[in-house]
């Protein structure tokens, strides 16, 4: 009697041992499933964060190509003013009078000559 008693407590701890590990594992399941679960969320928020940093680099490069190309349109416009600002100095009313005086000077000085040369042959 006693021997079978013994017996029948050894098995209800071998069952409760069971069903310990039997929870255990079922508990370990849910927990890595629950892991898996934010890991694959981490990841799409990764992809998704990957795919937003892509747009912002493309839209960046975009930028930078308008910059250079507003920049080069500027130094252009800059380069069309410095011509006109040197045409209008040019034909200033006073810069008109200097070039009028040196082609007046200019065609005296051919006219003094050309009496000088005569004179010569007269004398």
């Amino acid at each position: 009697f006693f021997f079978s008693s013994r017996r029948r407590h050894t098995r209800c701890r071998e069952v409760s041992w069971a069903r310990r590990c039997v929870q255990e594992t079922v508990e370990y399941k849910l927990k890595l499933e629950g892991l898996n679960k934010v890991a694959k969320e981490q990841e799409n928020k990764l992809l998704e964060n990957a795919e937003k940093a892509k747009i912002i680099q493309l839209e960046k490069n975009a930028l930078e190509q308008q910059i250079k190309e507003v920049e080069t349109e500027k130094q252009n416009i800059q380069n069309k003013i410095s011509e006109i600002k040197a045409l209008l100095a040019e034909n200033s009313p006073k810069k008109q009078k200097q070039k009028n005086k040196t082609i007046w000077t200019r065609e005296n000085m051919q006219e003094l000559q050309k009496v000088k040369q005569s004179k010569e042959h007269l004398s």
